[in-house]
Order: structure tokens, then sequence, then C-alpha cells
């Protein structure tokens, strides 16, 4: 490519006005995308309206959700339906409260801890409301009973854009199911 502009007579300072023009335009790019995904804007000011939706809604973390009342005393452990909202759940929670991903893709939060050692014991299911009918009947099975949903929203910059549902569980019968055998076969 060397050879190609040198011996295409392009002058060096075109060159070097192409090359700060590429960098500028490409430092605007990221600086747009990070702000995007950190506080929405301006996707939300472009599209207020139109219904269109946000790409970047699973970029940001879910701090507040650790707020929420339900909270208050720790669970002895959480389950989520989706692996991806259950690394949000954790850094929200910490790392004393075990995360769970009820699911047939848990990913690699299946291999983090076992459920079995929680029979018995108290948990909550985090779920987006628009999948609270599934899960609850999915759920039901394994634990003794299910509380009233408890309803939570995150977002950015205080916009309410995901809503969650905050479901107690009370008593895990057994352990929750996992596609892949553990270290035994099963």
């Amino acid at each position: 490519m060397g050879a190609w502009l040198d011996e295409s007579g392009f002058l060096d300072g075109a060159l070097r006005r192409w090359a700060f023009l590429s960098s500028v335009l490409l430092a605007a790019l990221a600086a747009v995308t990070i702000l995007q995904s950190s506080t929405g804007w301006p996707l939300v000011t472009l599209t207020d309206g139109a219904g269109l939706p946000d790409p970047t809604l699973d970029g940001f973390e879910w701090r507040d959700l650790s707020k929420a009342p339900i909270f208050d005393k720790p669970p002895s452990f959480v389950v989520s339906t989706k692996w991806s909202d259950a690394g949000k759940i954790a850094i929200a929670l910490g790392p004393k409260v075990p995360v769970f991903v009820f699911s047939k893709d848990p990913r690699g939060w299946a291999f983090l801890d076992e459920s079995d050692k929680f029979i018995g014991r108290d948990a909550v299911i985090v779920t987006r409301t628009t999948d609270l009918d599934l899960t609850l009947v999915a759920a039901k099975p394994y634990f003794t009973a299910l509380g009233q949903p408890q309803f939570t929203t995150v977002g950015r910059l205080g916009r309410a854009e995901i809503q969650l549902a905050l479901v107690p569980a009370r008593g895990l019968t057994r352990g929750l199911p996992l596609p892949y055998p553990n270290a035994t076969g099963r």
C-alpha cells in the first residue's frame, strides 16, 4: 500500500490531513458510542416516540437493584433467568450472594456453584417482567412456595428502562436443572 501511495502522487500534506481527519472521526465515533452506552443519549432524543429499541440497554450496570426493599435482608441465593442478567445482578449484590441461572443456557454460571447446597433455603428470583409468567410456571416445582412479585426498574440517569420482577422463593426443594453434566456425570 505504501508503494501505491508513493506512485499515486499524493502529497504528504494531503496524507497527513487524511490521517488526522480519520483519527478525529474515529475518536468522535468512540465518544458517542461510550456516551450512548452509559447515558442513553443521543439515541433517546433522536428516536423519542419512534418506538425503536435501544441496542445498548444491556450495556449498563444494575447497581440500583441492591436498593430494592426485598434485598434489605440478603437472601441465601438469587436466581436469574438469563445469563447476561446474572452478571449485572452479581455485581449489584456483591460476592456474598450466590447467583444461579435458571435457564437452558446458563453459560459459565452453571459451573460456579452447586445449587444442591442450598436445598431448604430461600431465594429471590430476578426476571424481566415480560418473562414473569413463564418464570413462575417453570420455577414453581423447585420451591415450596413463591411469594408475590415485587417490581422495580433499572436504568440510566434516573430513567426507568428495564422493568424487573423480584419474586421471593421459599425453600428450594431440589437442585436447579442444568443442561450440562456435573463432575459425576449427572
